[in-house]
């Protein structure tokens, strides 16, 4: 994700994603305070704004870490997975990536969804 740190968000979008990506950005760590049974709370660290099929708007959510997790990023992966799965069908979706290819196909997915 280095690449993207050094664009503007006004040149990266139309560079590495798809024209059904129309926000992309990075969260701040209190943007979504989720909390966590262990004390203090996590947040995603990307989201993504999808024009999908028939103008459908999805949400991506998106935890990077590297293949090499410790277990408070296990934990901190379990209890974004529940929170975001507990907010039922509203357009939302959560991932978590170990390396961009996995973000790119999401958002391709995505895109195309019906």
């Amino acid at each position: 994700y280095t690449a993207l740190n050094t664009l503007s968000l006004h040149d990266a979008l139309p560079i590495y994603y798809d024209k059904t990506v129309t926000v992309f950005g990075k969260l701040p760590k209190s943007a979504i305070r989720i909390p966590k049974y262990t004390g203090g709370t996590t947040s995603p660290d990307f989201v993504f704004v999808i024009e999908g099929a028939q103008n459908k708007i999805i949400y991506l959510f998106v935890e990077t870490k590297a293949d090499n997790m410790r277990d408070t990023d296990k934990l901190a992966i379990a209890i974004q997975e529940y929170f975001f799965n507990s907010l039922g069908n509203q357009n939302i979706v959560y991932q978590v990536a170990t390396d961009e290819e996995q973000v790119y196909q999401k958002l391709r997915e995505l895109g195309t969804k019906q």
